[in-house]
């Protein structure tokens, strides 16, 4: 009682609004729920039962409440360290996340953070409070993905300045709040594959056409990144009738023949993508890193959005 007494001062509940008191209940316990099994599985084994008891017979629950906003507070953390300090946070126009990412950021990011319930399987709609480790691990792996999307955009070529509304103007999406970085991504993969057409099967960014950039944050001295740019019309065109052109099948080749399917990109084609992604992946970040890359080559054929102008 003591304990959702003070949850409740601490949140400005209202003892006679019932839904938010129900509310600052629902995250007390979840929070509770947390400690205790980040204490019975003893950093990260299986779940003991026998220890489970013992944190809440031995434990103040005080003192389990604060360790599950703990941990709590350090995926809020990662989400806030995204948000402020991340590669491209100046842009206060755009918002660079892709969805579902862009949801659990707004949710774990608030003064009292929440977990996305569309992170859940089956998906969702709503929040929730964090209730598990298996919560904390999915809200934690989707701000990864998040921060690795935007790592590997710098890998690509895109910068800042490509973002401000002055290099936008004229562009397709027309909506700033529509570009994110799946559009990025594709309109980077598009020229670099484009310039790469006929030299070899696959890409090697390492050769790419380059500029200097001495303002890209990666450290002294000049560093050479890819020309950003929209694509033209013709530029997409092209893409398009290239993607859908694939190897002839063989005859007795089921699994060849559904990848050379219309509407479905060719091999070649999509190993020479998959390639150029996988260079400037992060290492240290290779789940992550893997997740973006498969979803961004799904959206190569049929193309999705690119910037246009």
């Amino acid at each position: 009682v003591a304990l959702a007494n003070r949850v409740l001062a601490a949140d400005r509940v209202d003892a006679a609004d019932d839904e938010a008191v129900a509310a600052g209940m629902a995250r007390m316990r979840g929070t509770l729920d947390l400690a205790v099994e980040f204490l019975a599985r003893g950093g990260g084994n299986a779940f003991d039962e026998d220890r489970a008891v013992d944190a809440v017979r031995t434990v103040a629950a005080i003192r389990l409440f604060r360790l599950g906003v703990s941990l709590i507070g350090k995926v809020r953390a990662l989400a806030q360290a995204l948000l402020r300090r991340g590669p491209f946070a100046a842009l206060q126009h755009i918002d660079m996340v892709e969805e579902p990412e862009a949801t659990v950021l707004a949710a774990v990011s608030r003064p009292r953070p929440l977990y996305a319930a569309l992170l859940d399987d089956p998906p969702a709609m709503g929040e929730r409070p964090f209730e598990s480790l298996a919560d904390i691990a999915r809200a934690t792996a989707a701000i990864q993905r998040a921060a690795v999307a935007q790592a590997m955009l710098l890998g690509l070529g895109v910068r800042p300045e490509h973002l401000v509304p002055e290099a936008l103007q004229d562009v397709t999406p027309s909506d700033p709040l529509a570009i994110d970085t799946g559009v990025l991504a594709r309109t980077a993969l598009l020229l670099l594959m484009a310039q790469h057409e006929g030299v070899s099967p696959v890409a090697d960014v390492s050769k790419k056409p380059r500029r200097k950039d001495k303002d890209s944050g990666q450290g002294e001295g000049e560093r050479d990144v890819a020309d950003f740019r929209p694509l033209a019309a013709t530029e997409i065109a092209a893409f398009t009738r290239t993607a859908s052109r694939g190897a002839r099948p063989g005859p007795k080749s089921a699994k060849s023949a559904a990848a050379h399917e219309p509407g479905r990109m060719s091999d070649e084609l999509r190993a020479n993508a998959r390639q150029i992604l996988e260079q400037v992946a992060p290492p240290q970040m290779t789940a992550a890193a893997r997740d973006m890359t498969e979803r961004w080559l799904d959206t190569l054929s049929p193309l999705e959005p690119v910037l246009k102008r």
